[in-house]
């Protein structure tokens, strides 16, 4: 029990850290209602628009909207996948311990824009830099 402020932080540092988890909760929850009912709050929203010129072509631009969405994600699942392999496979070259672990962080940072990739090679950077 001396031990457990030291271990955990303060009171101040646990209420803060407790009081983030239900945001994530939420979050998550709301994000399964939209895949799960994206298309009937889609559906409901053009409803209440009542000139039906005007509501189809809202229409066409929501389809236009979801469609580049998908693209735009596979691309962002298929560089990370790409990354992955190649820090992967840069960091079994070098002899670098814990290359899939590496990978994969490069992997999901990648889909950072801008500066992601650069974020992502710079633990297998300095880890290559630190035993040469």
């Amino acid at each position: 029990m001396n031990d457990l402020e030291e271990r955990l932080g303060t009171a101040a540092e646990v209420r803060r850290t407790a009081s983030t988890a239900p945001t994530y909760v939420v979050t998550g929850m709301l994000m399964l209602f939209l895949l799960i009912y994206g298309t009937r709050f889609i559906d409901g929203g053009l409803a209440q628009i009542s000139n039906a010129a005007t509501r189809e072509r809202a229409r066409s631009v929501v389809d236009l909207t979801i469609a580049n969405g998908r693209v735009y994600l596979l691309l962002a699942i298929a560089k990370g996948l790409a990354v992955t392999a190649l820090v992967w496979a840069t960091s079994v070259i070098l002899g670098i311990h814990a290359s899939m672990f590496l990978g994969v962080i490069a992997g999901l940072l990648s889909v950072i824009p801008d500066f992601g990739i650069v974020l992502g090679g710079l633990p297998v950077l300095l880890i290559a830099a630190a035993f040469e």
